[in-house]
């Protein structure tokens, strides 16, 4: 006679999930490896079934979280999700911009700081440069809540559309702008690219009778403010 218990798997992976869920309560993902999150994730699109396997599988095909929430829906298909999981995946992301995007309404952007909290969760997970632009109201608002994409370059360099940004500058009526790229290999500090780029575009900008506030640049080791730093005082 066997007189091991008889397990159910339903029930093991239902307290599995719980137990999850009661560590992403308390924790956060802080704790979390990265396949714990995708697992985490699927729990949302795929009922009762252990997703572990089905998370480890995604990471190696992948390689990454960001690789696997950058991927597009044909591809996560392809790879065996559901139309559902895709577009969680894609979604996430997304999410992160309106979420911070609604938290900038009332918000006053009067020093380096709070322009470099803007712009460090704009860019999007992605192994190219981008170059973006803020706009802002005389009381120092982000006008109509939007952080402007004014062009997209390489992997190590972004050519400034001077064009598209003065163009999205007279739409907005603006008087004061801060501008930003990313370094997605590299650290923050500028290069003299960087730094000759942002002169000529406070020159240009300062024709139209609108302030350049700061050039905010973020890379692999956090944001860095032009401004904060007192590259050549060329935001005077």
């Amino acid at each position: 006679m066997n007189d091991r218990p008889i397990i159910d798997d339903e029930n093991l992976h239902q307290n599995h999930r719980k137990r999850m869920r009661d560590k992403f309560f308390n924790e956060g993902f802080k704790n979390f490896g990265p396949h714990e999150v995708i697992e985490f994730l699927l729990f949302f699109t795929i009922p009762r079934v252990n997703t572990n396997e089905t998370a480890h599988r995604l990471l190696h095909r992948f390689g990454s979280v960001s690789a696997l929430f950058d991927a597009s829906k044909e591809a996560l298909m392809e790879a065996g999700c559901s139309e559902s999981t895709a577009a969680l995946f894609k979604a996430i992301p997304l999410c992160f911009r309106v979420y911070f995007g609604s938290k900038n309404e009332t918000l006053v952007y009067d020093s380096p700081k709070k322009l470099m909290s803007l712009f460090t969760h704009e860019f999007p997970v992605k192994n190219v440069e981008e170059f973006r632009l803020a706009c802002f109201s005389p009381k120092l608002h982000l006008i109509g809540n939007t952080v402007h994409v004014i062009n997209e370059g390489a992997p190590n360099t972004v050519e400034i559309n001077l064009r598209n940004l003065v163009k999205t500058v007279i739409l907005s009526e603006t008087n004061s702008v801060a501008v930003s790229h990313n370094h997605p290999n590299a650290s923050s500090y500028p290069s003299h690219s960087d730094i000759s780029s942002t002169r000529y575009i406070g020159q240009t900008l300062r024709a139209f009778g609108v302030s350049l506030l700061d050039h905010i640049i973020i890379g692999t080791d956090g944001p860095y403010s032009m401004r904060e730093r007192g590259h050549f005082n060329i935001f005077e």
